[in-house]
């Protein structure tokens, strides 16, 4: 299971499921459009292993985007 890279561009702090260490994917982005994700399917949550909820809550803390909840 993974992601598409239009998923990875859509993603928000806000998809990140800390507590169960999953992914949602609500949305994706492509050349400036944000639409629905391709099919059903790609709207399950998808894991997130421990080393990259590492880096991503790393990421977190230095971006300025991490207050951002729209």
């Amino acid at each position: 299971m993974g992601l598409r890279y239009s998923e990875i561009a859509g993603l928000r702090w806000q998809d990140l499921d800390w507590d169960n260490n999953q992914i949602h994917v609500r949305r994706r982005w492509i050349r400036g459009n944000i639409s629905q994700p391709k099919s059903k399917k790609s709207q399950a949550p998808v894991a997130m292993a421990p080393l990259l909820a590492k880096y991503l809550r790393a990421w977190q803390v230095e971006t300025a985007y991490a207050k951002v909840t729209d």
